[in-house]
């Protein structure tokens, strides 16, 4: 028998799979060894690539939903993780569709965590943000600290 969402628990849900996915987060992932390019050239060797800017961009807003009887409401969530935890990630996300049918979360790899990043610095210049993006604590951070991150404490604190 179909249980009726209600925004508790779908604030419960999404609050557990983020929860699930910042501890996630911090477990190690196995570095892919690279080899340096050789130098030409008796020049300095290149600085580092510095992190993407956001000066510049709007802080977002909470987006209207509208919700209308027997109408779906689409959560597009970029993740960043591959392998086990993108799998578990994955079907995390594929039980919480097919346990109700009020709310679809779309579920879009994205990258690493620095791919993901530049895409979502990307995102907000062009004013395409995807609703929940998964972001490490060095990427989120700079993302606050920047003003382009939208709380959710009143979300939580309404229920």
């Amino acid at each position: 028998m179909p249980q009726n969402l209600t925004r508790r628990r779908l604030l419960l849900a999404l609050g557990g799979l983020s929860g699930m996915a910042l501890l996630a987060a911090c477990g190690q992932q196995q570095a892919t060894p690279t080899s340096a390019p050789a130098m030409t050239g008796g020049g300095a060797a290149p600085s580092p690539t510095a992190a993407p800017a956001t000066s510049g961009m709007a802080t977002p807003t909470a987006p209207a939903v509208v919700k209308t009887p027997g109408s779906t409401v689409k959560v597009v969530y970029w993740g960043s993780f591959s392998g086990n935890l993108g799998e578990a990630e994955q079907g995390m996300v594929k039980r919480f569709n097919e346990s109700q049918n009020e709310v679809v979360v779309d579920y879009q790899y994205q990258g690493s965590y620095e791919e993901t990043a530049q895409k979502l610095t990307q995102a907000l210049a062009a004013g395409t943000t995807p609703d929940i993006v998964l972001l490490s604590d060095v990427w989120w951070f700079k993302f606050y600290l920047n003003d382009v991150l939208l709380p959710l404490n009143d979300l939580f604190a309404a229920n």
